[in-house]
């Protein structure tokens, strides 16, 4: 049993869009219609909670604390960054031996997503500009433009 493993699937089922993003993303559409592209029924809670939180149908493969409260997620269907401080002050903890338990899991607020299917190419970027440092950074490549043909994922040297 790995606990950095549990603590980044209950960090998957916790991060939700930010409040202007699901209400945006709820606007407009019939709740059933809503209702049957989530799989949840026609009440107001399913249709909250699907829009509220993009992750839920994931499954979990890994995640990476980065600079500053940001965690890198990768799931089955996608990459997501989460701004989450609360989550990576408790992994810091969890890693310095100073929580062996954890019951509840603090959640974060999903910046962007982005679908493997979506997904161009990835590189290792240098940031730091000095020789003999590992890279500190991926550059990862959307297939289409849209508002951002690259995202810059900064990395902890």
């Amino acid at each position: 049993f790995s606990l950095h493993a549990a603590l980044g699937q209950a960090l998957m089922h916790v991060v939700s869009h930010p409040a202007a993003t699901t209400s945006m993303l709820t606007s407009g559409l019939d709740r059933r219609v809503l209702g049957r592209l989530t799989g949840l029924g026609p009440s107001d809670y399913g249709l909250q909670a699907a829009a509220k939180r993009p992750l839920m149908h994931d499954l979990y493969e890994d995640h990476f604390v980065l600079q500053g409260p940001r965690v890198l997620l990768l799931t089955n269907k996608r990459i997501a960054l989460v701004e989450a401080p609360d989550f990576v002050a408790l992994q810091f903890s969890v890693l310095a031996g100073e929580n062996q338990h954890v019951i509840d899991v603090p959640g974060g607020s999903v910046l962007w997503t982005l679908s493997w299917d979506q997904m161009l190419t990835t590189e290792l970027a240098w940031h730091q500009q000095q020789p003999g440092l590992p890279p500190d950074g991926v550059l990862v490549h959307r297939k289409q433009r849209t508002d951002t043909l690259v995202y810059d994922v900064r990395c902890r040297p």
